[in-house]
């Protein structure tokens, strides 16, 4: 009798550590969710390991100096020209709100196309409008170059803007033209 009690006591006891069937159920839904995240997560990992990647292992480019942008706005076109195809975005999009410009708006613009490729692979064409980032400082076309870690930036004033108020660190190119070393 006695081993009989045992044995029903063992079996209680082997009973008490099984999981139940919502354990069970509970603890897959837990390794499906698990799973989950990680099929999401997992290629958005991949592809922000990716990119650090290709930043840590890309060639580094040197900042260009004053001279060096003079040197390419003299080689693609002539200053002029640029002037008179910044005027003629002036008068097409307007001054009054930020504007980035797409090769569609720049189909008209050969030397200014031109001169930002010469300055960098994958230039950004933007309208600004007057006092966005300084106070006092007249709407311009800014291009945008450079490596993501380090932009540089070259913006372009409309014939008869006043430009007292530009002040370090830009720096004049020619006439209209200032330059973000």
């Amino acid at each position: 009798m006695a081993a009989h009690r045992d044995r029903r006591e063992a079996d209680a006891d082997a009973k008490s550590r099984k999981p139940s069937m919502k354990t069970k159920t509970y603890s897959y839904l837990v390794w499906v969710g698990i799973f989950s995240c990680l099929a999401l997560v997992g290629p958005t990992l991949c592809v922000l390991l990716s990119c650090y990647w290709a930043y840590i292992s890309s060639p580094k480019i040197v900042p260009m100096k004053t001279a060096d942008v003079r040197q390419a706005l003299e080689k693609c076109s002539s200053e002029p020209e640029i002037q008179a195809e910044v005027d003629s975005l002036f008068i097409r999009f307007g001054d009054k709100g930020w504007m980035d410009l797409l090769d569609e708006d720049l189909s008209t613009t050969p030397g200014l196309t031109r001169c930002g490729k010469a300055l960098s692979g994958y230039p950004w064409w933007e309208i600004a409008p007057s006092g966005t980032h300084e106070i006092g400082v007249p709407s311009y076309v800014q291009v945008r170059f450079g490596q993501h870690s380090h932009y540089q930036y070259i913006r372009i004033f409309r014939t008869g803007s006043d430009l007292s108020s530009i002040k370090s660190p830009f720096e004049q190119v020619t006439n209209n033209v200032y330059f973000k070393p």
